[in-house]
């Protein structure tokens, strides 16, 4: 039962010997490959970086018509009013002025009126 067992440890301790020589090898641990990708990523970072603000903007803009297609499809479902109509009310408007100002503001009233909507089932 002994030898069993020292076997065992054995098996472990190589199996666990031939995985990190596998992971070595697979992750590359050749110095020159390192440098490499050093000054592949130095290269890379100069021109990603005058396309960072472009992507920025793109994903911005992707975010925000993202969130007006919310807007505009919880406006048509709750207030059951048409998309067209939604679209009017968010045309030169934050939703949160549209909210805030149904009831207070005339110039928000008006515009909202001005959709064919009505002020009432703005809440």
């Amino acid at each position: 039962m002994n030898i069993i067992g020292k076997n065992f440890q054995l098996l472990r301790l190589y199996t666990l010997i031939l995985f990190m020589a596998l992971g070595q090898i697979a992750c590359g641990d050749d110095k020159a490959s390192t440098e490499e990708q050093i000054t592949t990523t130095n290269s890379t970072s100069n021109v990603s970086g005058a396309n960072a603000s472009e992507q920025t903007d793109a994903y911005r803009a992707k975010v925000s018509n993202q969130l007006n297609d919310s807007y505009l499809n919880s406006m048509v479902r709750n207030w059951n009013i048409s998309r067209e109509q939604a679209e009017c009310l968010l045309g030169d408007h934050k939703m949160v002025e549209i909210l805030r100002g149904a009831e207070k503001d005339p110039a928000i009233r008006s515009v909202i009126e001005s959709c064919g909507v009505d002020p009432s089932v703005v809440k």
